[in-house]
């Protein structure tokens, strides 16, 4: 289907794995994908100059594939939506309060930011990828853990947690970009 082995294939004849069968069966594209967050990750780490459309929309965007996440991965039956919107929500408020964009800036004539270099957003990316590629892998392989209640919603919980994250920096830049506008038109 999208290139993923068999549990048969990812489990050796004990029934064991060794790190170099889960890489070794790791389709390309997921390598692909590592490859262009980390490109991404190096990128969001120095200073730079962004429009305005992707600043506020990959947030978003983030978000939505998240919420899909839960719902493709765990399904409609688990009460796992209230528990993504308490991780999302839990963090949008404690980060917006105590992880503010500093020494970003919103220039009105290019409808630009100018961006201060960070490694939060390449680690929260991360945290994102890691979490699904484990995800699959567990599944592939057939552990029932992950279908026990606690784990999946613990499991919403986290990518409500990373959601949140993505989403406080964008409410922060939006107010950023209002005040300017707001200023320069004033």
């Amino acid at each position: 289907m999208l290139g993923l082995p068999s549990s048969q294939e990812l489990l050796g004849a004990d029934g064991l794995l060794s790190v170099g069968e889960v890489l070794a069966a790791t389709p390309w594209w997921a390598y692909a994908i590592l490859i262009g967050l980390i490109l991404m990750g190096i990128r969001e780490s120095r200073n730079r100059v962004v429009s305005q459309y992707i600043v506020l929309g990959t947030p978003m965007g983030i978000v939505i594939l998240s919420f899909l996440s839960v719902l493709i991965t765990f399904g409609f039956s688990k009460p796992t939506l209230p528990f993504w919107l308490v991780g999302i929500s839990l963090t949008t408020l404690l980060s917006y309060h105590f992880l503010p964009m500093q020494r970003a800036a919103f220039h009105v004539d290019s409808q630009r930011f100018s961006m201060p270099g960070s490694v939060l957003p390449f680690l929260v990316t991360l945290g994102v990828f890691f979490t699904k590629y484990t995800i699959v892998l567990v599944m592939l392989i057939g552990v029932t853990a992950i279908e026990r209640t606690g784990a999946v919603l613990g499991l919403s919980f986290l990518y409500g947690l990373f959601s949140g994250l993505f989403l406080s920096r964008s409410i922060h830049l939006w107010k950023l970009r209002r005040k300017a506008l707001l200023t320069a038109y004033a």
